[in-house]
């Protein structure tokens, strides 16, 4: 198995610009040319697309395995909270529409454990906010808080969708994995190896 060098994301351009430049060059180390050196490329710019254009990153890796003829794109990311419309969106761009996070036995339990999470802190900002004091403001809340989540989700309702068709379109397979401030994105494409041409 040959891997990329592992790059550092962090939603800037300087680290998108990186992370294509290793593209470009782990597709000619491992032999990759014309259509489908520009297929991994694309497949790695759509999926930047993705996370950035849905969510903010503070920061995350994105790094290439390919294994014969199969190549998986792997980004894994820390983000701020993502809210329900991006993860709709998020989840949209998956092949399965599920979350990959809540797959299996040891999925089913964190999934619970998630729900009981998000449903303890509602509690604790409902108090807050409906009475309009309490014996102690929770740590989490504030106005800014407040309006930073409302202005990431008002981001992901208005992306444009493009790069998740482009991706979906392009790729074998679309892993999303996601929880409150972490994702985890795999994408597979399999390139068939080029037959000898006949001289």
């Amino acid at each position: 198995m040959s891997t990329s060098a592992i790059c550092p994301i962090d939603g800037s351009r300087g680290a998108t610009s990186a992370a294509l430049r290793e593209a470009d060059r782990f597709a000619k180390e491992t032999g990759l040319t014309g259509k489908q050196a520009l297929h991994l490329r694309l497949l790695t710019e759509e999926l930047l697309g993705v996370l950035n254009g849905v969510t903010e990153v503070k920061d995350g890796s994105f790094v290439i395995e390919q294994e014969n003829e199969e190549y998986r794109l792997q980004l894994s990311a820390r983000t701020f909270p993502v809210g329900e419309t991006a993860q709709q969106r998020l989840l949209g761009a998956s092949s399965s529409g599920e979350n990959a996070f809540y797959q299996g036995v040891v999925g089913k339990l964190r999934m619970v454990a998630d729900w009981y999470s998000k449903g303890t802190r509602q509690a604790d900002q409902d108090v807050y906010v409906g009475a309009g004091f309490a014996s102690h403001i929770p740590e989490e809340w504030s106005l800014v808080r407040m309006r930073n989540r409302l202005a990431r989700e008002k981001k992901a309702a208005q992306w444009d969708e493009l790069e998740a068709s482009i991706l979906l379109r392009l790729a074998d397979d679309v892993r999303i994995g996601l929880r409150s401030e972490r994702i985890a994105i795999t994408v597979f494409k399999t390139f068939k190896a080029k037959a000898p041409e006949n001289n």
